[in-house]
């Protein structure tokens, strides 16, 4: 009867022994999957900062691009009326005509001689457009 007991005596402490190694490797995996997962959460916060900070520079890109449509909005209309102030050496008086309520001391023609000239307003006006749906995509690729 003592041997018996001595043999599961024996057994018991080497299923402790067998339950303490595994119990030892599953919080060590856990612990490696505890690291893992916190540089998961730093790599993701750091990409969520930088795609707010794209939407914050394109919103940013897109009103200067729309400011500079309407001034070449009011330069082309400048142009086509062929007026522009002589007082004025920065030569964007037309742009500026509304909000300095400048003078207009005898005009100047500034309209092209050729018909060559016509379709650059549209072209100067596609080059400045932004499709931000194409931008993304390209910056994907």
């Amino acid at each position: 009867m003592a041997e018996l007991r001595y043999q599961i005596t024996g057994m018991l402490e080497e299923e402790y022994k067998r339950r303490s190694c595994i119990e030892q490797a599953a919080i060590q995996q856990i612990q490696q999957l505890e690291v893992q997962v916190s540089k998961e959460q730093t790599k993701l916060s750091g990409a969520l900062r930088r795609l707010q900070e794209s939407h914050e520079l394109a919103d940013t890109q897109a009103m200067e691009i729309k400011k500079l449509k309407n001034a070449l909005g009011r330069l082309d209309s400048a142009l086509n009326h062929g007026r522009v102030c002589r007082s004025c050496s920065c030569g964007f008086c037309p742009m500026l005509l509304e909000l300095s309520k400048c003078s207009i001391e005898g005009s100047l023609d500034l309209r092209p001689s050729n018909s060559s000239n016509i379709d650059e307003t549209s072209e100067n006006q596609a080059l400045l457009e932004w499709r931000p749906d194409e931008a993304s995509a390209s910056d994907t690729v």
